[in-house]
């Protein structure tokens, strides 16, 4: 121990004998009274201010303070009575780093971390500073010790004595035990603080734990070596239907279904027994849980453990995946439905085309032949060729119907709204159902105003589809000399079109079933054509077009279906003169026939030759047929016709790739060019379209039809 202390002057020794011998005997006291002291209190601050009292009363000191180190300075905390007066305003600056310059005995104890002994305060330079302050309380000796915390000086016990030459060794080291009483007090106090804020955190640690436990999401089970349940979660609980107290102390096979309980033990065991710290148990093997109502369900899983031998402890947390194993079948279950309604489409696509290839030559030269004003048939067999031809259309209607179901099932049935004068549509519905209606002798009647001419927004194809076919059905389930009405009513939020016959009518059972495809609801055997899918494809396409389907009928008395749609956007439309509203009929009179060169890229001769011969009415329309389509592209250039009539699908080449190549060429890429093809599915018209065709005409041909769309486009 390094301890610096004065030499009293010689004169003085005997009478600091008498003296010293006084406070020795009081310092042991104080010894003693330390060591109770450091046993008893728990506070610091208490033990500084103890010791300050027991320095005065038990050795004879006449003032002693504590101070510790706040920034720079040593600031006061604890002092005896009699030194209350002498702390105020006391102010000792600790030495900056490496110098003990302007340091009192405090600061220098502090620094060096040994006793400061002043034995003559009034002859020590280090005490000029505060040597009045001193003297005016009698201050003639003094000592600093350095108090100890957590291995570094924090402070100083500071004692004064009235006599000069009060400290000897034996007294410094009996003062030294003292102080090194109060540091182990003040270190046991860190320890046990440092204690109870273990336990403290190590509880919050608890309560956190527990309450993540607790408000887990899944089931957190933990069992013991035994594998009893020492812990089960409020997710746990709802899961298998069991209160927690309940469960505690439980097996955890009780949780597992009976058959699953032997081979779940098992995996337990093991997973105890290879020491792994952790494992997932839900997939590939499924888990089965069991609830307390008997309920079995499918569990995830992982384990983790801890601890070893009786001690262990191992935690399972499960999820409930009965809801997801739900969502992953139905899942599947759409994407097989998904696969198999595309296969469905697809396979209706080709069987479309397939059909509708040789269907183009039956109808074809059925209407030739029924149009062959140089040698007509003889009425019998123009009765004949009607039958034909009416079977031949009903024919095309199936697999028309049979393909816009499977699109609008596969949701690839697209909707284009625009404006139209519905009245103009309407009257040509009515137009094109009158020699239906005469085959029937059933009458056709317009209930709205001849000058009714107002715009709706909507697909006018897919609305005169759909009228088409309720007045087709209308006329067929008649009887002779029945009527079938066209009514138009409006209001501010739909417009109303209904379609009303007083014919057979339906029954409430018959209602019941009207769109279940293929049922024609016992009319199948009465002669009548249909095909029984019609009712279910109208009532999928208003639903398309926002509208609504409603039918109303009674044996004997007829039916009533009323198509309603929005009436957004309803003014009266304005034509320029002279030009015909979209739907409405074209005019059957023309002036001059068309002229100029149309050719027909198509690799089907029987196809060529149907198209050959209605064209021959226009003597003037020069027709050349390239059979494949590298000749359709070298006759384009060379012909520059002005119209190309383009098959899809060509032995060389795709018609799309012909189409591409026409415009890309500048020498084609403003011809006029018109898909004419055995395929109507609808992503193949808007693809043509998209590439640069005019317009996509669907086989087999309909002769009026092809014909007022050649005038169209052909210079006359």
């Amino acid at each position: 121990m390094n301890v610096i202390r004065l030499v009293p002057a010689p004169g003085q020794a005997s009478s600091v004998e008498a003296s010293q011998l006084r406070r020795l005997r009081g310092f042991y006291r104080a010894l003693s009274d330390m060591n109770r002291a450091s046993i008893h209190l728990k506070d610091p601050r208490a033990l500084y201010t103890t010791i300050c009292d027991i320095a005065v009363t038990s050795s004879g000191a006449t003032m002693a303070w504590v101070g510790l180190r706040d920034k720079d300075l040593i600031v006061p905390v604890a002092w005896s009575e009699s030194a209350r007066r002498y702390v105020e305003g006391l102010e000792i600056r600790v030495p900056e780093a490496g110098g003990e310059q302007g340091g009192g005995p405090t600061a220098l104890a502090f620094v060096r971390g040994a006793p400061y002994i002043c034995n003559d305060y009034l002859a020590d330079d280090c005490t000029k500073p505060w040597r009045a302050h001193a003297d005016a309380f009698g201050v003639k000796s003094a000592a600093a010790f350095p108090i100890f915390r957590r291995g570094q000086a924090v402070g100083a016990l500071n004692l004064y004595f009235d006599q000069a030459g009060a400290f000897d060794d034996e007294q410094v080291a009996l003062i030294e035990q003292m102080v090194e009483d109060l540091c182990f007090a003040l270190e046991n106090l860190d320890r046990e603080e440092g204690r109870i804020c273990a336990e403290r955190l190590a509880q919050e640690r608890q309560l956190q734990l527990s309450s993540i436990v607790e408000t887990a999401l899944d089931a957190i089970i933990t069992v013991n070596a035994r594998f009893e349940v020492v812990v089960f979660n409020r997710a746990a609980a709802q899961m298998f239907g069991v209160a927690p107290e309940d469960a505690i102390g439980q097996p955890l096979d009780r949780f597992v279904p009976v058959e699953y309980r032997a081979g779940h033990h098992q995996r337990m065991v093991g997973f105890a027994a290879k020491g792994e710290v952790s494992r997932f148990m839900g997939r590939p093997r499924e888990l089965q849980g069991q609830r307390a109502n008997g309920e079995v369900f499918p569990m995830e899983a992982s384990i983790s453990r801890s601890g070893e031998g009786d001690g262990l402890l191992m935690t399972v947390t499960a999820r409930d995946v009965t809801q997801l194993r739900q969502a992953e079948r139905a899942q599947l279950a759409s994407a097989a439905a998904e696969a198999a309604n595309s296969a469905k489409t697809q396979f209706l696509s080709q069987i479309s085309h397939e059909l509708r290839t040789p269907l183009n030559a039956v109808l074809g030269f059925a209407q030739l032949m029924r149009a062959d004003t140089r040698d007509p048939l003889a009425p019998r067999h123009q009765a004949q060729i009607d039958l034909v031809l009416q079977a031949g259309e009903h024919l095309r209607t199936l697999i028309d119907e049979m393909l816009d179901v499977s699109r609008i099932e596969s949701g690839r049935m697209a909707i284009d709204a625009r404006d139209f004068d519905l009245c103009a549509l309407l009257r040509s519905v009515l137009s094109i159902s009158q020699p239906q209606a005469s085959r029937y002798k059933v009458r056709l009647e317009e209930a709205f105003s001849p000058a009714c001419r107002f715009q709706l927004h909507t697909d006018p194809d897919r609305l005169r589809q759909v009228l088409l076919n309720l007045v087709s059905n209308a006329i067929k389930y008649n009887r002779p000399g029945g009527w079938v009405r066209l009514e138009l009513v409006r209001d501010e939020a739909f417009i109303h079109i209904l379609v009303r016959d007083n014919g057979l009518g339906m029954t409430e059972q018959q209602k019941a079933q009207l769109f279940q495809p293929f049922n024609r609801l016992g009319r199948e055997n009465t002669g009548v054509e249909g095909t029984g899918i019609g009712l279910v494809l109208v009532q999928q396409l208003v639903t398309l077009m926002g509208g609504d389907l409603a039918v109303d009928s009674e044996p004997d008395r007829g039916t009533c279906v009323r198509v309603a749609l929005p009436a957004t956007d309803i003014r009266p439309p304005g034509y320029p003169p002279g030009q015909r509203p979209t739907g409405a009929p074209a005019s059957s009179s023309h002036v001059a026939h068309p002229v100029g060169t149309v050719l027909y890229i198509e690799d089907n001769p029987t196809n060529a030759t149907i198209v050959e011969q209605v064209l021959t009415r226009w003597p003037e329309i020069r027709l050349v047929v390239a059979p494949d389509g590298a000749s359709g592209l070298e006759r384009a250039r060379d012909l520059q016709p002005d119209v190309i009539l383009l098959d899809m699908q060509l032995p060389d080449m795709a018609g799309l790739d012909v189409l591409r190549r026409l415009k890309a060429d500048p020498a084609t890429r403003n011809l006029v060019v018109i898909a004419l093809s055995a395929s109507a599915v609808t992503e193949d018209v808007a693809t043509a379209r998209e590439v640069g065709a005019v317009d996509y005409w669907t086989k087999p041909i309909d002769f009026e039809r092809f014909l007022e769309g050649m005038r169209k486009v052909l210079p006359s």
